[in-house]
């Protein structure tokens, strides 16, 4: 039984993490040339029926905008669901400029599955941390969803620290990687991963996720933004990004500029 979606109160971005977008400040007048990788996780449970058009259509823009040509960016797509349904989470999109292919995968993606209320939040993270990223730039995950997350996690025993350690690099044991790619990114450690590990960020309206997902967002160096509706984070974004080649505040700076401008008060 599908649980009863708050998505139309509450859009969780536990992915924004995949906002890795900007590699360092630069003044006004010069922009980045840092790589910038932005893979987006999607909840594609079955409460998201109701809302998965509208989402389709916001990250297709801001991945249009964010992966223009010559922008220096990539970006990904990994969806999750919940234990016991046909997956818990996978990679739709490995990180890429082809923005036509982005598109199309994500256009293609259905909702099913779910179950009781919170879903595998954690998955989708982890899912979406399996990447070749750049060591370079600056990389970001988007998480996006109408629920909380199950805290230890079902079958992959994830929980918010183990999370905070794989986005950061202190740890190699993430269960989605393959048994190659764990290897290589095991000897690599954390130079596998952008300076300072990849950053996430949570954007919802839904309070318990927030609080609940805080802890990742500030020990990634990311941020947790409250919105009201899917048309919002399309905008929050877009915005944040286009402050973030010619802020002098850093990608966290950026954004939390960009929501006072938009909701009157920063991200937590």
């Amino acid at each position: 039984m599908h649980h009863i979606s708050v998505f139309s109160r509450t859009l969780s971005v536990a992915a924004i993490a995949a906002l890795t977008v900007t590699g360092a400040a630069t003044t006004a007048s010069a922009q980045t040339s840092s790589p910038r990788d932005i893979m987006f996780s999607i909840d594609s449970t079955g409460s998201m029926s109701g809302y998965i058009n509208q989402v389709k259509l916001a990250v297709d823009d801001m991945a249009t905008d964010l992966a223009s040509p010559g922008s220096g960016a990539r970006v990904g797509l990994a969806e999750y669901r919940d234990a016991g349904d046909i997956f818990q989470a996978r990679t739709v999109t490995d990180l890429t400029t082809d923005v036509s292919a982005f598109s199309a995968d994500l256009n293609a993606l259905s909702v099913g599955g779910g179950g009781d209320t919170p879903e595998s939040v954690y998955s989708g993270i982890a899912v979406a941390l399996c990447q070749a990223w750049t060591q370079s730039g600056v990389g970001a995950v988007i998480a996006i969803g109408d629920a909380p997350a199950k805290d230890p996690e079902p079958v992959t025993g994830l929980t918010a620290e183990k999370v905070i350690a794989l986005a950061k690099g202190t740890s190699t044991d993430n269960p989605y990687c393959p048994a190659a790619a764990a290897r290589a990114y095991a000897d690599a450690g954390p130079a596998a991963l952008p300076g300072g590990g990849v950053k996430v960020f949570v954007v919802s309206e839904h309070e318990g996720l927030l609080e609940q997902l805080q802890e990742i967002a500030a020990a990634t160096g990311g941020a947790t933004v409250p919105v009201e509706n899917i048309d919002e984070i399309s905008e929050a974004i877009k915005d944040t990004v286009g402050g973030i080649d010619t802020g002098d505040g850093g990608l966290f700076g950026s954004l939390e500029g960009s929501l006072e401008n938009l909701f009157g008060t920063a991200g937590n």
